[in-house]
């Protein structure tokens, strides 16, 4: 877990330092300031879907993203995700499914954006809950769902597209960082592994604004 957040911190500086070079060309030989320096503001909103893998199944993952562009370089908004385990869950079929959502703040670099594929790097903090889903033919045997919340940063790296002015594709992968879940029956067992939200997913982005 450690080892991964250093290395998105150290790709985080090193793009930085490699958009700041980029962004200046050589022949300009101005003083920049901090203050005083134009500003373009825009936006975007997106639809992602994605897959992972949670306690041994493969999970769709689905969600909108979206937010504020400052000067093409950073965005700054919210993002969004639902997750099922069991596509065919059925009530009263004695199936089980593991479901529920997360979201949070976005932190998202954009580097290199003028160029038709270039990076992006999306950072997401925020918390999330957890649900197992489990019925018994006999509705008189009925039990409540376990479920759990929790704390979730995710780290990701995105490459995208400039399709036209107002849109683009990304294709990416994160990681899930979240402390141990914590999912019991009433008597008490474990009904999932503690670290069953942590996992790699990639991803699929369609983003629509102004960039």
């Amino acid at each position: 877990m450690k080892q991964i957040l250093l290395l998105f911190f150290f790709l985080l500086a090193v793009s930085f330092a490699a958009t700041a070079q980029d962004a200046v060309p050589q022949k300009d030989y101005e003083m920049k300031t901090l203050f005083g320096q134009p500003v373009t503001n825009g936006g975007y909103g997106a639809l992602s879907v994605g897959y992972t893998r949670m306690d041994g199944r493969n999970t769709l993952l689905s969600g909108i993203k979206g937010g504020w562009t400052i000067s093409h370089k950073f965005t700054l908004g919210l993002a969004g995700y639902g997750f099922v385990n069991n596509f065919s869950y059925v009530n009263n079929a004695d199936e089980k499914a593991l479901t529920g959502g997360f979201g949070g703040l976005l932190f998202e670099p954009v580097f290199w954006s003028r160029y038709p594929v270039h990076l992006t790097l999306p950072l997401i903090i925020g918390a999330g809950g957890i649900t197992y889903l489990k019925d018994t033919p006999a509705w008189y045997d009925y039990q409540p769902y376990p479920s759990s919340a929790f704390f979730v940063i995710i780290p990701g790296m995105e490459l995208e597209l400039n399709i036209v002015k107002f849109f683009r594709i990304a294709i990416g992968v994160d990681y899930r960082i979240t402390p141990d879940i914590e999912l019991k029956d009433v008597l008490g067992n474990r009904l999932t592994d503690p670290g069953v939200m942590r996992g790699f997913s990639g991803h699929l982005v369609l983003k629509f604004g102004k960039f």
